[in-house]
């Protein structure tokens, strides 16, 4: 029997990459995604009425918000994005501060009184391995995750100390729950 899968997309964690699989080998995935179909109370209330059947599944991917911002950022210089021509324009720094309003606490306000339902939460940095084991029960096929080749951009210790404080509440949850950055 295939699975209900649940997934809350969090941009540049892997994500599209884990929505290719399932569309590569026909499974029906519901996924959540920031901007599109974002996670409310219905969704709540949906997956409250999935959570506990045996061929339920309910995930996000989570990564470092450091590196998750030097992701966007490396994406949106390179794709035609709405912040493509600041990306372009503006080395990380200036972007950062630039952006600093549309780049706070994502994950907190997503998952706020929700954690409980996502009975699974990757980590980028061990996507592969992570998501292998949670479908390996479900006899699907082996997945290996994409990876961009944007030119590497670094963060100073200004622009790590920036994002902590503007992403506060997301380092806040990714301790609570144990999430190894």
């Amino acid at each position: 029997m295939k699975p209900t899968i649940y997934f809350i997309h969090m941009p540049r964690t892997g994500g599209t990459s884990v929505i290719e699989y399932f569309k590569e080998n026909e499974l029906l995935l519901n996924s959540y995604h920031d901007g599109h179909n974002k996670y409310n109370h219905n969704k709540r209330i949906e997956l409250e009425k999935e959570a506990g059947k045996n061929n339920f599944i309910c995930f996000t991917i989570l990564r470092d918000p450091v590196d998750q911002l030097i992701s966007k950022y490396s994406y949106m210089r390179h794709n035609n994005h709405l912040l493509h021509d600041i990306s372009v324009n503006n080395n990380f720094s200036d972007w950062l501060r630039i952006t600093e309003k549309r780049m706070t606490n994502l994950y907190s306000s997503w998952f706020e009184n929700s954690l409980p339902l996502i009975g699974n939460i990757l980590n980028t940095n061990y996507l592969t391995k992570e998501f292998n084991e949670l479908i390996s029960k479900f006899n699907l096929p082996e997945f290996n995750i994409h990876i961009n080749n944007f030119p590497k951009v670094i963060a100073s210790e200004d622009d790590i100390a920036f994002i902590k404080k503007i992403r506060s509440k997301d380092y806040e949850l990714l301790e609570n729950i144990g999430f190894k950055l």
